[in-house]
C-alpha cells in the first residue's frame, strides 16, 4: 500500500515557474506535490499564479494523480479559509498540510541599512502566511481525527552568518522553526502533527534561473563553487526535501511532531 492512499493534502507555493532547462524543472513544493501524488494522495495544489499552479497540475495529471488547482494568497487568512473550504468541496476532508509558501531570497536588508517595506514583505508571507494557513487547516483536520502539518523553514533560521545581508529572511525562518513547536503543542491533542524541515542550499528551477538572470553562465559558476563547499558535495534535489516531507507527513512518523529536521547536506554539522 502506498504511504499516503486516501489522503488529501494542500501544499501552498507548489506551483512552478517556466523551467529554465530539462534538468532544472521543480521547486520543494511541486516535487512534494508529485511525490504525494505518487504515494497515493489527492493533492491540492495553490499558488499566486494561475500559469504556476498549472504547470504542476500538467505534471501530476500526466502520471495520473488526483489534484486539483486554487489561486491563494496566505498572506488573507480570508483566502485561506476559502482555499481549505475548496480543497474540503474537491476530495472531502484535509489530511495533510504543506507550508511551503514563502518569500526568499527578495533583497538586502539589515539593521543599519533597515528596509521596512522588505520587513514587512518576509514576515507577512513566512510569518503571518504561516499563522494564517494553520489556523485555517487545523479545524478541518481535527474533524477527521488528525492531520500532518510540514512547515518549511531553512537553515539560515539557525546559521543567520550564513547570509547576514538576508537578515528578515533568517528571523523570519526561526519564527516559523519556533512557531512548529509552539503549534505542535497545541494540536497534539487534536492529532495534529506538527514539524518543519530546514532545507540547505537546493537546486530549484528559481535557483537556477535567478542566478543566470543575474551573472548567466559566470553566475551559475558561482553558485556550482557555492554548492561544492557543502560537506555531502551537492546541493540538494527537490526531491529530496520531498522525501523528508513525505515522512513526516506519513504513518511512518506518527509519533513525531515538535521536531525540526535538517535537510542540508551536512551544512549544521
Amino acid at each position: 500500500m502506498r504511504q499516503l492512499e486516501g489522503k488529501v493534502a494542500v501544499i501552498t507555493g507548489a506551483g512552478v515557474i517556466e523551467p529554465v532547462s530539462e534538468q532544472d524543472t521543480l521547486n520543494i513544493g511541486a516535487a512534494t506535490a508529485l511525490l504525494y501524488g505518487r504515494q497515493g494522495a489527492r493533492v491540492v495544489i495553490a499558488d499566486l499564479q494561475q500559469d504556476m499552479v498549472d504547470r504542476t497540475l500538467n505534471l501530476l495529471r500526466r502520471e495520473g494523480h488526483e489534484c486539483v488547482g486554487c489561486l491563494s494568497d496566505i498572506t488573507s487568512f480570508a483566502r485561506c479559509q476559502a482555499l481549505v473550504e475548496a480543497s474540503i468541496q474537491a476530495f472531502g476532508r484535509l489530511d495533510i498540510l504543506q507550508n511551503n509558501a514563502g518569500a526568499g531570497w527578495l533583497g538586502e536588508g539589515t539593521i543599519l541599512a533597515y528596509n521596512e517595506a522588505l520587513f514587512d514583505l518576509n514576515f507577512s508571507v513566512n510569518v503571518k502566511g504561516l499563522f494564517n494557513m494553520t489556523a485555517a487547516a487545523a479545524p478541518a483536520m481535527a474533524q477527521t481525527g488528525g492531520g500532518a502539518i510540514v512547515n518549511i523553514s531553512s537553515v539560515v533560521a539557525e546559521r543567520h552568518q550564513l547570509f547576514p545581508q538576508l537578515m528578515y529572511y533568517n528571523v523570519s525562518k526561526a519564527a516559523v522553526n519556533a512557531a512548529t513547536k509552539a503549534f505542535a503543542h497545541e494540536l497534539a491533542p487534536k492529532g495534529i502533527r506538527v514539524n518543519a524541515i530546514m532545507p540547505g542550499s537546493v537546486r530549484t528551477v528559481s535557483n537556477v534561473q535567478s542566478a543566470l538572470i543575474e551573472a548567466g553562465e559566470e553566475g551559475m559558476a558561482a553558485r556550482e563553487r557555492l554548492w561544492s563547499t557543502i560537506p555531502l558535495g551537492r546541493p540538494a534535489d527537490p526531491m529530496d526535501v520531498a522525501q523528508a516531507s513525505l515522512f513526516l507527513a506519513s504513518a511512518a512518523a506518527s509519533y513525531v511532531t515538535g521536531q525540526i529536521l535538517a535537510v542540508d547536506g551536512g551544512v549544521l554539522c
